[in-house]
């Protein structure tokens, strides 16, 4: 957490800001783009005295999970925040060492190659993901945990304001998206199959195992998503 990060992005991020936001009277949906010192300034709050209250927050906060929850049972705020902490913060992670890994098996390789088909085909998803997951922290997210937060507070749906109209089509995105991820990673990993027997290029077993990695923690993200959160969005009525 610092001073320049969008208060939407705390929000999301930090267990119980939501509750610290609302005490201080800081829109974090509506004027989520602001800064916490912008937010602050606005609404004559010392920033000095929110920084310090979330940094107690966010210290005293689990440092992980020991094991995953009954999540049926659980806040969609709880959800988002697993999801952000471990898969979304996994997922950048093996990105950025697959796309490193493929860097080093091309570097000093000549003109077309069977490897750069697999890059290329790699990049450009790995490109869609990281826009997917960003649409999800900047329109999604935000709105899902404030929306819970209202209809707590006994606001009815259709009075929850959406600062995006489009909120709905961001969602069936979601949901369309979700359903090819498998098959870009599918089609990536027949590629290093039929490519591993090549004498001429270099072992591809560590990049085979980092892409069924991958694979596989999509596909428990995407699960969280579609079957927990989206489907609890829908039951709730906030997507048309």
């Amino acid at each position: 957490m610092n001073a320049d990060q969008p208060v939407r992005q705390i929000a999301i991020e930090i267990p119980n800001a939501v509750s610290l936001f609302e005490k201080y009277g800081i829109n974090y949906y509506l004027e989520g783009e602001k800064s916490l010192e912008q937010a602050c300034v606005a609404g004559g709050i010392p920033f000095e005295r929110v920084q310090l209250e979330l940094r107690e927050i966010e210290s005293n906060q689990a440092a992980g999970y020991a094991q995953e929850p009954d999540w049926s049972r659980e806040t969609m705020a709880a959800v988002i925040h697993y999801l952000l902490r471990v898969h979304h913060v996994k997922t950048r992670l093996m990105l950025d060492n697959i796309e490193l890994a493929l860097a080093q098996l091309t570097k000093g390789i000549s003109g077309s190659s069977k490897l750069d088909l697999v890059r290329e085909m790699f990049l450009r998803v790995d490109k869609e993901l990281r826009n997917h997951m960003l649409e999800e922290e900047k329109t999604v997210f935000p709105y899902l945990v404030y929306a819970e937060r209202e209809l707590a507070k006994g606001t009815a749906v259709e009075k929850i304001p959406q600062k995006e109209k489009s909120f709905s089509d961001s969602i069936r995105n979601i949901l369309f998206e979700h359903r090819f991820m498998d098959k870009g990673f599918h089609e990536i990993e027949k590629l290093v199959l039929l490519f591993k027997e090549d004498r001429t290029l270099a072992s591809l077993e560590p990049l085979d195992k980092a892409l069924n990695e991958l694979k596989k923690d999509n596909q428990k993200h995407v699960h969280l998503e579609n079957n927990i959160l989206l489907k609890r969005t829908a039951q709730l009525g906030l997507m048309d």
